[in-house]
């Protein structure tokens, strides 16, 4: 076998080669983006135990202490149950539908043209005191899906837009609105006390009695709506932090 047959056969043995390694390549990518194509965030809800909700508004952060949520900043008050469980029912039940690829030396180029450069949304989710994941939500180009980044992958995905709108909560929408947080059957005396009269009222062994502005037995009927008026009154927020209460009349309240 001459030099010239050698270099031949070993062309097509690097070309042959090269062809099983770019294919081997190319299928480890398409599997590791198979397996990335499914939750966005795999939790168990029960154990987390602080959210970071940033947006154009600014952050809200969010606790769990003692089983229960509060908001910590900007402003210290409690958090709406219903509004923490909606968050993270939108991030535990998103599916990312395709992943696109970030090509060394353009990732701030495709961030920025993805609308995560900054993001509309970034939400950080805590688990046992650490930080789970960052996810970073961007533009929706057909108002069907939306771009989305975790900080733990270099690689861009696309979930539904709705995710984002689930996420994209504001310190009024995630505050609670409740007048009164309770549970009724845990009311053992309450008291209403108004300008010209006072209505107290006490659970006894054989049920409500008035104690003002007579003694006697309660009608339970109305007792119960009383009951469920309060804790059911929902407040729109005018001013967090008055310097007076005179301007809203609750310096001397009617009731």
């Amino acid at each position: 076998m001459n030099l010239k047959s050698v270099l031949k056969i070993c062309i097509v043995f690097a070309l042959l080669l090269g062809a099983v390694l770019f294919s081997n390549q190319k299928e480890q990518e398409e599997d590791q983006v198979a397996q990335m194509t499914k939750e966005l965030l795999v939790l168990d809800k029960e154990n987390v135990d602080g959210l970071t909700i940033e947006t154009d508004s600014g952050a809200v952060v969010l606790r769990k202490e003692e089983g229960r949520w509060r908001i910590i900043e900007p402003l210290a008050l409690d958090a709406s149950l219903g509004a923490v469980q909606g968050v993270l029912a939108n991030l535990e039940r998103a599916h990312l539908k395709k992943f696109l690829l970030l090509e060394e030396g353009e990732e701030t180029e495709r961030l920025t043209e993805y609308g995560l450069l900054p993001p509309k949304v970034r939400v950080i989710v805590q688990v046992e005191g650490a930080v789970l994941d960052t996810i970073d939500y961007g533009n929706s180009p057909l108002n069907v899906y939306v771009y989305v980044k975790k900080a733990s992958e270099n690689r861009v995905g696309m979930t539904e837009l709705y995710r984002r709108t689930g996420v994209d909560k504001t310190l009024r929408e995630m505050r609670e609105k409740r007048a009164l947080v309770f549970e009724k059957s845990a009311v053992t005396e309450w008291r209403i006390a108004a300008q010209t009269t006072t209505i107290e009222v006490a659970r006894a062994a054989d049920g409500w009695r008035l104690k003002q502005p007579s003694i006697g037995p309660a009608d339970a009927g109305q007792v119960d709506s009383v009951l469920s008026h309060l804790g059911s009154t929902s407040m729109t927020f005018v001013d967090d932090t008055p310097a007076s209460l005179a301007p809203f009349g609750l310096d001397s309240p009617a009731m």
